[in-house]
């Protein structure tokens, strides 16, 4: 399971990194991106944080730490929440894309990146809060 890890850790990096540069080989993060790329790399965030779980549940497991398991699982629900709530938000962007395409290309403009950001914001804001019991 930990060459698995690993091994799913450097593609989720490798393919961030590919998706951030341009041809010149320069690291770009501006409005130039579509709606479902900047979801994309919100889903790559959430699979490192997946990672890092699973490395603190290996090593909590083999340490006996049964708080640090415990974290690592409250982590598993926080990134398995997210990444339907990415999910969702690239399936809307893609079916306004297909169905309502002369709003679709209305809301690429700056009102739209509005929606986006404050999509993302709620998204991540509903995700901490899913897992923790008081």
């Amino acid at each position: 399971m930990d060459i698995f890890t690993n091994s799913s850790s450097i593609s989720t990096i490798a393919v961030f990194y590919m998706c951030a540069t341009t041809a010149t080989g320069n690291i770009i993060f501006t409005s130039c991106f579509s709606h479902s790329d900047v979801f994309t790399f919100h889903m790559m965030a959430i699979e490192m944080l997946t990672t890092v779980a699973a490395v603190l549940f290996m090593y909590g497991l083999s340490t006996k730490m049964e708080e640090l398991t415990i974290t690592a699982g409250l982590i598993f629900t926080f990134c398995s929440t997210g990444q339907i709530y990415f999910h969702s938000l690239t399936c809307v962007e893609r079916y306004l894309a297909v169905v309502h395409p002369i709003t679709y290309l209305r809301l690429k403009k700056r009102g739209g990146v509005t929606i986006r950001n404050i999509s993302i914001g709620v998204a991540w804001d509903r995700e901490k809060g899913v897992g923790v019991r008081e």
